[in-house]
């Protein structure tokens, strides 16, 4: 409902140069040598970047709700056709030590820009719920999955280095703590299948046991697995390294593995 909208000259103006700076980006990175699938997402995120901004231009009176709501899908589309550029490389580049940690903050930053605008647009008392409509089911789930595969493609390029393991347990640890909460978030927006529920008609028993442990698609499936192997790095490490289990990953780590091995 538009009186549940949060709207000020400030909060469009930050909007406006955030955008703004996404096109400078882009266009930075089209200086650079790139391949063709490259170019043509960049192509894409300046072309959504342009129309953002061309609506925000438009408007000589306060955005209607559903016109908020456009521009940040719009916008969080561009986002990620951007950052996956970056991350491609990233891993491509197996994190180097000299470079990683900025460039990896740079992208899961950008990557939260969309959700932390949805929030801010909407009354605090309806928040998630409406941070969730503004943004739409799929790209939030979307904004969440690429932050925790980012961090899982992180993970395990350092555990299959033993040595890089070595010196860097304590940020190992939290780095697959991080990860597990992304995809946790990204497994929580949508309330899995429940045994009464009439609102399916789903004749296919195995279809419907997965919607029941909220598995709606095959990203949903991978992200069970990823978070699984997170918490089994997890373990070991701890166990090998660190005595004692402190955050709230433990709470979740049983039934992930549980599931994950289920699925295997």
């Amino acid at each position: 409902m538009a009186a549940c909208m949060v709207q000020n000259d400030s909060l469009e103006e930050n909007f406006r140069k955030r955008i703004a700076d996404l096109s400078k980006e882009c266009n930075t990175l089209q200086k650079e040598n790139l391949d063709l699938s490259e170019q043509q997402l960049l192509l894409k995120a300046l072309s959504k970047c342009h129309r953002c901004l061309k609506t925000l231009e438009k408007s000589k009176h306060k955005l209607t709700e559903q016109s908020w709501y456009s521009i940040l899908r719009e916008y969080a589309q561009a986002v990620m056709d951007q950052t996956y550029i970056l991350e491609c490389r990233l891993v491509n580049e197996e994190f180097p030590d000299n470079s990683y940690k900025d460039r990896l903050s740079n992208i899961l930053d950008q990557l939260r820009h969309p959700e932390e605008f949805a929030a801010m647009l909407v009354d605090s008392n309806e928040s998630q719920t409406k941070t969730i409509e503004a943004l739409g089911v799929e790209v939030l789930e979307c904004l969440h999955w690429r932050r925790g595969a980012l961090m899982y493609m992180l993970c395990h390029t350092i555990y299959e280095d033993q040595e890089r393991l070595k010196h860097n347990t304590a940020t190992f640890v939290k780095d697959c703590e991080k990860g597990v909460r992304f995809l946790m978030l990204m497994l929580s927006i949508r309330t899995p299948l429940s045994e009464k529920s009439s609102s399916l008609e789903i004749r296919d028993c195995d279809t419907a046991a997965l919607l029941r442990q909220g598995i709606f698609s095959d990203t949903h499936m991978l992200a069970f697995m990823y978070a699984g192997e997170l918490c089994c790095w997890h373990w070991r490490t701890m166990d090998s390294h660190i005595p004692t289990l402190t955050c709230h990953i433990h709470l979740h780590r049983h039934a992930i593995l549980q599931l994950w091995q289920q699925q295997v």
